[in-house]
This record gives structure tokens, C-alpha cells and sequence, in this order.
């Protein structure tokens, strides 16, 4: 449980200078209520990570013969990297 929460809040969980515990923990309220939150980040991540397999598979498909996908991924290009696009 707590490797998740290090994974989502890096340096959070033990930090003297943010918490003001005597022990420098997070206090057990805010652990709970962000580890709530994290359900909810990794189903953001899956969706993410499925919506690109998804992208993949019909580029690889219909890539050269559908336009409205090779524009949309070349929208999405230029929104992921516009310094060089």
C-alpha cells in the first residue's frame, strides 16, 4: 500500500518539513483520502494505455487508407510535441 502511494505522491509519505506529526508521516486522514484518489489514477492510466493500443491497431489497419485518423494523429502529434511539428 504504501509502495502505491510513493508510486502517485513521490516523497510525501515521510517528508518532517511538509507534515507537522512528531513523526513526519503523513497524517493517517490525508494517507487515506489519497489513497482513495488512486483508484481512480490508475483507471485514467488504463485508459490512457488502451485508448493507445487502440490508436496503434487501427493506424496499423486503416492507417494509409483512412484520413480522418491520419488527421487526428497528426493533431495529436502536434499537441504531444509542438516544438517540432
Amino acid at each position: 500500500m504504501i509502495a502505491r502511494f510513493q508510486r502517485w505522491f513521490p516523497g510525501w509519505y515521510y517528508s518532517p518539513n511538509r507534515w507537522t506529526t512528531r513523526d513526519g508521516i503523513v497524517p493517517f486522514k490525508m494517507f487515506i483520502g489519497l489513497m482513495g484518489m488512486i483508484v481512480h489514477l490508475e483507471a485514467g492510466e488504463e485508459l490512457r494505455d488502451s485508448n493507445a493500443v487502440a490508436l496503434g491497431y487501427a493506424n496499423a489497419r486503416a492507417g494509409k487508407k483512412n484520413a480522418r485518423l491520419r488527421g487526428y494523429l497528426r493533431a495529436l502529434r502536434r499537441r504531444a510535441f509542438p516544438e517540432i511539428y
